[in-house]
Formats: structure tokens, sequence, C-alpha cells
């Protein structure tokens, strides 16, 4: 038996208990999810984690699949250790994926009816503030004051009450993106003005910035403060404030392990866990080397396992390139992309006796005839173990309907070449974005209704089905639609007699 049948065998019908050697679903059900970290989940910490996965086993979850490990710059697991291609580490600013406080402090207490912050971004793409506070001895004196911002505000970001008191002012800095203030690629600097009526004094100015680097989200290069009598003619005060070097955020970096807390919570919850590894942002610019991305991705392979390797929650590694059905089609890029996967997927099984997964996905009008021939040709030379399909319903790109003809199509290439096919399910229905609009992306749960017609409909194609993403969409800790969707899911449950 060779060591890709056995590891198959071993995980795929032990480990994660599929049934029988053809990989079919039996039920429509969700067993499974993919997390990717945010601030919140990455901060939600192991007495949080174990919470979450409760609520999962509730509804019968045993498999997690983390979507990165790294993104970008951003690593999700302790990085003293360096990594062999590895990007250096921030360690002059703030964690990714938080709220980060830039204070600008005067020289000495001043004293003003106007006071002007401006921001100067260097974001790539957003710039987003939840909170700004003009201190006077630790007072805020423009809590729930009215401001104006020049320029407006980006997208769904908007701040309609600012001109009495906005979002800027009132005293909420969650990490969520409703609470926040938001500008996209803004040409030039970021000006909030507030009238404070009358004199008064102030010593110092903080304002929140959002860091999340897989949203492309950054921190702005500085904040400068001015003040004036008149609302006209500004005079600066002092110099503008800047990241520094620190060793709060040193030691943020060297306590930040969200992958070793989920996986110490999924132990005890009997949950399998896959780690994905390292997605370069640039992939989807559509610059991909397949041989530095190999080499790369395998060095963090070898580095996860040593440093997660013996956890009996670590069952594979699932490789974050995501492949869609039309970037890949001409013969060079498609040998790159084999090329790329074939290196991986020997790595895991040869270097770490380990399965890999892949969560490819396909576009409007898909020709699943002609996709399931390209991964055909894939699997004829990549020894890939899972393929967990995206079905594309939530964000619009298809109907359930329209999935099923490729579902169908590519079951009979992965029962020919032995891999197991799931349905990557999207939990969520995007309301912003394209191809719903030209604003920010956003989503909102999706509807049980829908969500039974992808079950019911892809059901007969796949081995299982895991959810994108149950944590953001699906959980009762997230409140809203997402906790509807989760009680109206128990519901469905119970009709099948679960």
């Amino acid at each position: 038996m060779t060591l890709r049948r056995q590891v198959r065998d071993a995980v795929l019908t032990g480990a994660i208990a599929l049934v029988g050697t053809a990989f079919a679903q039996t039920e429509p059900v969700l067993t499974g999810t993919f997390v990717q970290f945010d601030y919140q989940l990455a901060t939600l910490g192991e007495d949080g984690w174990r919470a979450e996965l409760e609520r999962m086993r509730s509804v019968g979850f045993d498999t997690l699949i983390v979507q990165y490990s790294r993104y970008g710059e951003v690593s999700y697991f302790p990085t003293v250790a360096a990594i062999p291609g590895a990007p250096p580490a921030a360690a002059t600013l703030p964690p990714n994926e938080s709220i980060a406080t830039l204070a600008w402090q005067a020289e000495t207490p001043a004293k003003a009816t106007h006071v002007r912050v401006v921001v100067t971004p260097s974001s790539k793409e957003w710039t987003m503030i939840p909170e700004v506070r003009v201190l006077d001895n630790g007072r805020n004196v423009v809590a729930g004051r009215g401001y104006a911002l020049t320029p407006g505000p980006s997208g769904t970001y908007l701040d309609p009450n600012a001109a009495t008191g906005g979002k800027l002012t009132d005293g909420s800095a969650n990490f969520a993106w409703s609470d926040m203030v938001g500008w996209q690629l803004p040409a030039g600097e970021i000006v909030i003005d507030f009238d404070l009526g009358e004199p008064t004094a102030f010593d110092s100015v903080e304002v929140q910035f959002m860091r999340s680097d897989v949203s492309a989200v950054e921190l702005p290069a500085a904040i400068a403060v001015s003040v004036s009598g008149d609302g006209a003619h500004y005079l600066s005060l002092g110099r503008p404030a800047g990241w520094h070097d620190g060793e709060a955020a040193g030691a943020d970096m060297r306590t930040w392990d969200p992958i070793g807390e989920l996986l110490a919570a999924a132990e005890g919850a009997g949950f399998r866990v896959w780690l994905g590894l390292a997605l370069d942002p640039a992939y989807w610019e559509g610059k991909f080397d397949p041989n530095a991305s190999s080499a790369s991705n395998t060095a963090l392979m070898l580095e996860l396992e040593r440093l997660y390797g013996a956890s009996p929650a670590l069952v594979g590694y699932y490789l974050p390139e995501e492949i869609d059905d039309r970037s890949f089609v001409t013969p060079v890029a498609h040998a790159a992309m084999t090329t790329y996967l074939a290196a991986m997927a020997d790595a895991a099984h040869a270097q770490v006796g380990r399965p890999v997964m892949v969560a490819p996905y396909f576009g409007m009008r898909p020709d699943g005839e002609a996709y399931a021939a390209w991964w055909d040709a894939t699997l004829a030379q990549a020894d890939l173990d899972v393929i967990a399909m995206q079905d594309g319903v939530g964000t619009r790109r298809t109907t359930v309907e329209e999935g099923v003809p490729v579902y169908r199509a590519l079951k009979a290439v992965t029962d020919a070449h032995g891999v197991a096919l799931w349905s990557d399910l999207e939990v969520f229905e995007q309301t912003h974005g394209w191809p719903v609009d030209d604003l920010a992306w956003q989503a909102t749960s999706a509807r049980i209704a829908t969500v039974r017609s992808q079950l019911e409909l892809e059901a007969p194609y796949v081995a299982k089905f895991v959810a994108f993403a149950f944590p953001n969409h699906m959980s009762p800790r997230a409140g809203g639609a997402a906790a509807q969707l989760y009680q109206d899911y128990l519901e469905y449950l119970k009709e099948l007699g679960r």
C-alpha cells in the first residue's frame, strides 16, 4: 500500500469518519467549518474557543479548517524562531488584527475653540477609524460632540451623524466594521475638525485605528494636531505623532498564538483541524511563483509541525490558494499551478505524513465538464487528498442549481483519482461588492431556505459539507442574523431526526 493510500485511509475514512470508500454523502448536513482569523477570533482565547466549539458540536460539527496560518506579513503563531523565506515581522507596530491607538502629546497644555486632527494615511487600500479623543487630564472633551470630515468617508463605512456626534465620539471602539468610519484609497490627508464652542483646554489627542492586513486595512503614517480661534486660520501644535518601537508591541507579538489556543480547545472537544499555510496577498493580483511558493510553504509546514505536530487535533494541511476555473487555463498557468500542488502534496505526504486539501471555486456560468477536465489533468500529477469545492451561492456568482453540474462532473474525476470531494458551502449572502454593486464587500448570514437547498442538491455528489463560515455567519456568539441561522438550522436538524 502506498503512503498516499495509507494517509488517505487513516485520515479520510477514520479520523474524519467518512462513510464508505466512494466518499458518498449520506445526509445533507454540515459537519465542519472554515475559520478565517480576524481580530475577534484571533483574540478569542482557549476558553472562548471551547465555548464556540461546543456550539458547533451541538449541531454536529467535527472539523475545522484554518484559512491561513500566515497572510502576507501576519502570522497567527509565535514567530520567535525564524522561518526560511518568511518576511520580517512588523515588530515596531502594534499586533495585526487589533485596534491600535496613536497618541499625540502637547509639549505644554493648550487651549483652543477649534481643534483639527490630521491623519496621514499609508494604507494600500483602507484607513478605518473607530474613535477620536481629545483629552484634558484624561477627560475626553469631545465625547459625544459633532465634527466635520474631509474628505467624506467611503463605501458603506459612512458616518451620517458626524455633525451632531457620530461614530468617532460615541465612546465605542469595537473591532467591528459597523462601528468604524472608513476611507478607501484617500488621495491625501484625512481631516477631522472639532468646534468646541469656547476656548477649551487639552493636553493630548488619541486616535484609534483598525489594523487588519488580511482585509487590506493598514495603519496611517502619523497624526498631527492644529488649533484655531475662528475655524479658518489654523496653527500647528508640536510635532506629528507616529508609530515607535515599544516593549508593549514586542510583548504582544511574543505571546500571540491564536492557532495554539484553537488547537488546545479542539483537542478537548474532539475536533479535527486542518491548518492553512501561507498566502501572499499578491496572489489576488495574479502574481504566483510555484517554486518560491512551494519552498516557502513547505518550510512553514515544517515549522507548524514543529510547533503543533504533537497535537492529536491536527490532521492535515490546507493550501489557501483558491483556484478558479478561468485564471489557470492556459498551458503555462496550468503547468505552474500543477507544479505547486504536486510539490506541496509530495512534501506533506513524505515529510510530515499528512494529507492536503484545497478549496477551489468556479465563476459565473460555469462549464462543469471543462473544469472537471482541468482537475483530471491536474490530479494525474498532484496527489491531493481533498477538494473542498466552494459552491459560490453566497457570493452570488452562481445559484445552487447552476453549481450542481460542476459537482456532478467533478465527482467522476475525484472518484477516479481516489480524492475526496467536499462542499465548501457558503452560509452567507453577499449584500455589497461585485457582482452585487460597486460598494465595499459586505455580507449577512444566509437564509435557512437557501442553505437547505444547497445541502439537498449538492449532497449526492460530496462526501462532507464544511461551512464558510460558522464563526462569522452562523454562531449565536455573533448575534443577529447569524444567531437566527443557528436556530433555524437546529430546527432543520430536528426535522431530519438528528
